[in-house]
Order: C-alpha cells, then structure tokens, then sequence
C-alpha cells in the first residue's frame, strides 16, 4: 500500500512572512513611537552629560623611546582614574580645579611625516614618535597641559641629568668649532696678506665653512636639548565637542527604543496566544 502525505495542513514559508509583515505593518505606529521616545530620551540624557573636548599633540623625545613616553603618560593617566587629583595637579603644575577637569590622557605611538621632522643634521639619535591626546571638560586648558607635560617629562631626574650632560656635551663642542673658525680666520687673513705660504686658501675656506657648518647643526641641536619632548604639532583649543556625540545618541536611543517595544509586544503576543490556547 502507497504512503500518501496529506499537505493540507502544512504552512507555507510565504504565508509565514506575510503574517509577520502583516502584524509588523499593524503596530507600525507603536514601534515608532517606541523609536521616537528613546531617541528623545537618549538626546536628553546626552545633552545632561557635561560636554568633553579632546585635542593632541604630536612630537619626538630626545632620548626616551615612545613606551617610555607612554609609560610616562599612563602614570598621569592612573593618578586621574585613582582620583588622585592633588597628585596629577602637582605633576602638570595645575591647580586641582584645573586638573579635576582632566578626563583623560592617553598616549601612543605615531607615525609622523617626514616633513614634521626637524632637519637631517639635528637628528643625531633614533627619533620615536608618539601622540598625546587629552580630555576635558575645558578646552582653555589644552596649552597650560601640553606644559605641564613637557615639565613634567623634563623634571624626571634620569631625563634631566641626561639632558643636562648632553647640553654641556654639545656646548663645549660649539666653543671649540667657534676657536677653530678664529684660529683659521687669522691664518686666512695672513695667507691674504701674504706673510704665510703653508696653506692653501682655498683649503682653508672650505675648512672654514665644513665647520661653521657643524656649529650651525650643533646650535640647532643645542636648541632641541631645551625639553626633552620636542612637540612637531601642538595641543589645538578645539571648540567643538568630542562627546557627546548628538547623532550617536539619536540613533543608540532610537534603536533601544524600537527593540524594547518590539520584545513587549512579542511577549505580550505570546501571553494572549497562550491565554487563548488555554
């Protein structure tokens, strides 16, 4: 005897989807209203939040690495998160209401263009590269903290004592390139005057200018030797705020709403299918 299945019965995947589109477009109306009110609820609250301006700075150290500048940071970093606010104002030469507007500073690796980079001479040394960015509720404050960290890093007594032998270093080797030019300016001047015919003027001219030419690179490096930091791009005051962020909040808020009124009415929908089938 054949088996013979009855189809009558059965549910059709189409007539599914057409249920669901059918009750969806029946309380259109309800999930708009639910997208509507927590897009409003979530600007609301956005808006109630106190406003965060985030600007950074771009530059090289001297000497220290870029974790080394990182480490650095995240210490300011920690004293923020500890609420350790006395301490972090210290740091950054701040008064604590100053620093209590400090949300947040972070740094991190950066790759610069070459272009931002101070000429081939004065880069005696591996140059890293890093990025500090800070958070506040007070853009004002973006130059007195680009400062503050700048002091802060050279005050390190390990930055400090390397950039002071390093400035002496550099110091003694610009008075001996000054004593040389003198000392081959006169024997210049004298194979002019034609009272010295050991040299060639001509190789003294070119001696002369290799190392005035030195000295030029050395006083360009002195003046990098100032701060141990040397920012290539400085804190911006931005004027526009990083957060809250209006249509981020519009669209979170929106979505929240139209999900929560969505599970309401399925639950709802399955405790009156259930009450039914009772």
């Amino acid at each position: 005897m054949a088996f013979t299945y009855e189809t009558t019965g059965d549910v059709s995947l189409s007539a599914i989807v057409a249920i669901i589109f059918g009750w969806l477009r029946r309380n259109t109306l309800w999930l708009l209203l639910g997208a509507a009110a927590g897009a409003g609820t979530s600007y609301y609250l956005n808006e109630a939040r106190p406003k965060e301006y985030t600007s950074a700075l771009i530059g090289f150290a001297n000497n220290l690495n870029d974790l080394r500048v990182r480490e650095l940071i995240q210490h300011l970093q920690l004293l923020r998160a500890t609420g350790d606010i006395s301490e972090l104002a210290k740091k950054l030469s701040l008064t604590e209401a100053e620093a209590s507007e400090i949300v947040a500073i972070v740094a991190s690796p950066n790759n610069t263009l070459e272009s931002d980079l101070p000429p081939f001479p004065a880069r005696v040394t591996t140059v890293f590269h890093y990025s500090i960015a800070a958070t506040v509720l007070n853009p004002a404050l973006f130059p007195k903290i680009e400062k503050g960290i700048v002091a802060y890093v050279d005050n390190i007594a390990t930055v400090k004592t390397h950039l002071d032998q390093l400035r002496q270093s550099t110091a003694r080797r610009i008075a001996k390139e000054k004593e040389e030019i003198i000392f081959l300016e006169s024997a210049k001047k004298m194979l002019l005057e034609g009272k010295s015919q050991v040299l060639d003027i001509g190789s003294v001219s070119r001696h002369i200018a290799d190392i005035t030419e030195k000295m030029e690179d050395n006083a360009l490096y002195l003046q990098r030797l100032e701060h141990e930091l040397i920012l290539t791009r400085p804190m911006e005051i931005v004027r526009k705020p990083s957060s809250p962020g209006h249509y981020r909040a519009l669209a979170f808020g929106a979505a929240i709403g139209f999900f929560s009124v969505l599970a309401f009415m399925v639950v709802l929908g399955l405790w009156r299918f259930s009450k039914q089938s009772a």
